[in-house]
């Protein structure tokens, strides 16, 4: 099984991936801002910073390479916001 997954390297989203990495023949791409952001066996860090469309590109273009031929099998969109204060 192939999943892709943003919002996987904190809170509830890394909660998520340490289950689901547990499954057998399952392989988890996850999109991190960090390319080099250390995750359990059974999981894939692949660059990623959803502010920018040409990062959304290029990871949509690299998980293509990474599971040619296969198709993805499970979607998770979990990314969180990050907002500053508001003016009053």
């Amino acid at each position: 099984m192939i999943i892709v997954m943003t919002g996987g390297t904190s809170g509830i989203g890394a909660e998520a991936l340490n289950t689901i990495r547990e499954k057998k023949d399952t392989t988890v791409f996850v999109g991190a801002r960090n390319g080099n952001t250390v995750l359990p066996n059974g999981a894939k860090t692949l660059m990623l910073d959803l502010s920018s469309l040409d990062s959304v590109r290029s990871f949509a273009e690299n998980i293509k390479q990474n599971i040619h031929p296969q198709k993805i099998d499970v979607l998770i969109l979990n990314a969180g916001v990050q907002a500053g204060k508001t003016a009053k």
